[in-house]
Order: C-alpha cells, then structure tokens, then sequence
C-alpha cells in the first residue's frame, strides 16, 4: 500500500510522542500524544481528528492551548501526514474503523475506557458513523467542528451540496503536489481562499505539517492530491445523514458563519448553512454557531475553539 515515509511525523519529536497504530486493512496510522503542557500530567484525555488535506501537526499552537488542561492525542488519517493509505482505500467504514482503532490505542496510553474528543471535519463524519452506524462510542463526550455530513435527497441544498463536493475532489485532484520550498507553499497559500484567513502561526504549522521532504531537495505533499479527493469523494452519499437518529450521544455541534462566505463564490459554503439540520438530527444534540469564520473555524479563533472544548470537559460528571 503506498504511503508517506516511514519516518515522517506531521508532529516533530519533541513536541510529541510517536504511537504508532494499525488501523483499518492494516494500514500503519501515526497516533500522537502531544507533550510539554501541563494536562499532560494526569488531565483528562482528548483526542483530536483533523480535516481534509490536513495532518495532526497543522493544529499544533492549537494542541498546546489544549494541552495547558487536557492530555492531548491527534491522529493523522490515512493517506495523510505520517499515516499510510492511497485514495483507493478510502470509505467511511474503513475512516471509522480506524477511528476506533486510534481511540483505542489513546485509550490504552492513558489507562481509561473513554476519551473526549474533538474533531474537525471528515473526522466528525468518521466519528458520527462509528457510533451511529458500527455501534461503537468510546467517547466520554464530543464536540463536532462542522462535520460535512451530506444532506438526504429531501434536503433542499442536496443537489447543491452533491455538485459543490465533486466540484471540490475534482479541483483538488488537479492540485499541484510539489514545490521547491516551504515557503512558496506559505506564499501561496496565504494568497487567498480560506487559508488566507488562518492565524500566522496556525498557518505556518500546516505548512510544516503537510510537506515532506522528497529526496532531491524539494517537498511534496504528505496528503497526495489523490487521496484528498477520495476523501471528499466519500462523504458524497447520505448514508450518514440516513443513521444520524440512531446515534447514542448527544454530541456537540459547532458551526461556521453563514455570512462568511466561502472563497470564490457568492454563498455560504453548504455544510455552514446545513450545519443546523445536521446537529438537528442526533438525539439531544447542542448546537452553537461560531461567528467571524468559515469551515476551517479551528485556524482562524483557535482560542475561541479552545474555549469550547475546556467547557466540554468541565461539563462532564467525574
């Protein structure tokens, strides 16, 4: 199976330890737990998921505000990052299964049955099948950043938001995979589109995070354009939306702006505007909506993101 070197880490040694996990059809998956904050020591464990095209390490200002209270796990899913896996292994089963996988793992680490998480993205909707779907639910408690849940066929944005997720694997099939610096990667990712609103350092962690070395001086991609596109390529059926009812916790859901409007178009971007009917169809769920920014909301206010979590954690029943 083609993946990334066996040596690259999307978090650098030093800042986290290296828990390596076999996930779903065997594919090698990089767990990380994150080190030097003080909820390393004896905090409640959290583990985090991040979005397409992304890796564990393009959090990491974001981790260490975490880690002041909580002991902090990331992952990076596969075919991203550390984590082995091409385009053609990615489903949602196997992106659930090896949800459950690096749960486990984290649970082991920390010596507890349970963890809270956090994810952003594709992993709330890896999140939201495994328990909805597989029947498993390892989670004390969750909070869900915008999971892109497509909508039912009655939906009145379904057709829209099929189209605009094609639209979109397409557009990132055709992405550029190499570059002669990491810098010319952070120029042009801050020449517009969403990343341009990412906080600096939230920015340059990505960047550190998503390139590797590729052996004649230059970097590529960690997450091949392949692979990213096979990831929004799975979340284009609504067999998720279809067993949302059957989910067994009242997860937390937080959503973007829909006055923000997405990069290059003149509307919300459809998850934004569907977030509410998504939340709506789990069971208890809570609902809050993050003012001032779009889907990649943990990039932009990590501290108000941050906020969300600590309070998820001091909800919770000892």
């Amino acid at each position: 199976m083609a993946g990334a070197p066996d040596l690259f880490r999307s978090i650098p040694s030093g800042k986290a330890e290296l828990l390596p996990v076999t996930g779903a059809d065997g594919a090698r998956l990089a767990l990380y737990r994150v080190t030097g904050g003080a909820g390393d020591r004896g905090g409640p464990p959290l583990l985090c998921g991040h979005a397409t095209g992304m890796a564990a390490g393009s959090y990491l200002p974001w981790f260490r505000m975490l880690s002041e209270r909580v002991r902090v796990y990331a992952f990076d899913a596969r075919g991203h990052g550390g984590s082995e896996g091409d385009g053609a292994s990615v489903t949602l089963d196997a992106l659930a299964r090896d949800l459950l996988a690096v749960a486990g793992a984290a649970c082991r680490d920390a010596k507890t049955d349970s963890l809270f998480y956090a994810a952003h993205s594709i992993s709330g909707v890896a999140a939201l099948h495994l328990g909805a779907t597989l029947g498993a639910v390892p989670w004390r408690d969750l909070i869900l950043f915008e999971p892109p849940v497509m909508v039912g066929a009655a939906h009145p944005r379904h057709a829209h938001a099929l189209a605009d997720t094609l639209a979109r694997a397409e557009r990132t099939e055709r992405r550029r995979p190499s570059w002669p610096s990491r810098a010319a990667y952070r120029d042009r990712l801050r020449s517009g589109g969403v990343f341009a609103r990412f906080r600096p350092d939230m920015l340059d962690a990505h960047v550190q995070a998503t390139l590797r070395p590729d052996g004649a001086g230059g970097f590529r991609l960690a997450c091949d354009p392949t692979v990213e596109g096979a990831f929004f390529r799975s979340v284009r059926s609504s067999e998720v939306w279809d067993s949302l009812p059957a989910f067994p916790l009242p997860a937390r859901f937080v959503g973007g702006d829909p006055a923000q409007p997405d990069p290059g178009s003149e509307q919300a971007r459809w998850v934004t505007a569907a977030a509410p009917d998504i939340a709506a169809r789990v069971p208890g769920a809570r609902f809050g909506m993050l003012g001032g920014c779009g889907h990649m909301m943990i990039c932009e206010r990590p501290d108000a993101c941050r906020d969300l979590v600590f309070a998820m954690v001091g909800e919770a029943r000892p």
